[in-house]
């Protein structure tokens, strides 16, 4: 069977890019065709027993784009850019394609759209409260426990006067964790955490910095080595949540805890600190039947 049936389809205005997404009913390989001018509707006729009585009608595409499925062979599931499409303006499109390289006699329905608005793909959630955790060996130029989300809550200013700095003895870590806003995010296809550090003095390779996480219970510890002496950002993604495997879902993302671990350490002739100035976590969102 080389037919074809589109089951659902979903539009998303994304800054990044306008994209359809939609299932099929068998493995196919499509192409969308769109306009910004109506399509125009021709009415036919038929001749029954010698009468010649109208028969429906047929719809035309006038100046016309295609736009091939990002995805290559044929698949169940169908992404496309119809990028650049400006606020206001509307469309028509349908769906042509094939199935095993052959062309299929099914196209898909019209559909109109108006694109009224563009949506945000990476959220940018940013500290808001005190977590669970705040060490007062984490000092720095802000308030103190419990207050230290607020030194890194948003993205410091040109002379960089609120920071933190791992002030800790014996080779200790600090450990931070911080709330972050409740968000509506329905499908989740990463998150990002995101420090804006530098390390001062000793070797690169030792480590006085690090990422810090807390889902489900469970507080997770990413240290970083090679940390520059001039503020830089470093970033680690979770494609999936560590401690399910799983992909995030809105309820986690609500529950999240983000911080921030920190250090002095030494050794013979040698010290090293660890200075943190921002913390954030982004949320990318997940296309549809993707």
């Amino acid at each position: 069977m080389n037919n074809f049936a589109v089951l659902d389809m979903a539009l998303s205005p994304w800054d990044t890019g306008t994209f359809i997404s939609l299932p099929t009913n068998v493995p196919c390989h499509l192409t969308c065709y769109w306009t910004a001018q109506k399509p125009l509707k021709h009415p036919t006729e038929r001749t029954i027993r010698g009468l010649t009585v109208p028969w429906g009608v047929y719809f035309c595409f006038v100046t016309w784009h295609a736009v091939e499925q990002i995805e290559t062979g044929d698949t169940y599931y169908h992404t496309f850019d119809l990028s650049p499409w400006p606020i206001c303006e509307t469309r028509w499109y349908t769906f042509r394609g094939t199935v095993t390289d052959v062309l299929s006699p099914s196209v898909g329905p019209i559909f109109e759209k108006h694109l009224q608005t563009i949506l945000t793909r990476d959220v940018i959630l940013r500290p808001n409260a005190p977590g669970d955790e705040c060490n007062p060996r984490i000092t720095g130029f802000g308030l103190p426990c419990p207050d230290h989300w607020d030194t890194v809550k948003t993205p410091p200013p040109d002379m960089d006067d609120r920071y933190l700095i791992g002030a800790t003895i014996n080779h200790w870590w600090g450990y931070d964790l911080y709330h972050i806003p409740t968000a509506s995010l329905p499908l989740i296809e990463k998150v990002t955490l995101t420090h804006r550090f530098k390390a001062i003095g000793g070797y690169a390779y030792v480590r006085v910095n690090s990422h810090r996480l807390k889902t489900h219970g469970y507080t997770y510890n990413y240290s970083l080595r090679d940390v520059f002496s001039d503020w830089r950002y470093y970033s680690l993604d979770f494609v999936t949540n560590p401690v399910t495997g799983e992909p995030w879902t809105q309820a986690e993302i609500n529950d999240l805890q983000i911080g921030v671990g920190l250090r002095y350490t030494w050794g013979v002739g040698w010290a090293r600190q660890g200075y943190c100035s921002e913390v954030y976590v982004t949320v990318r969102r997940k296309l549809p039947y993707t």
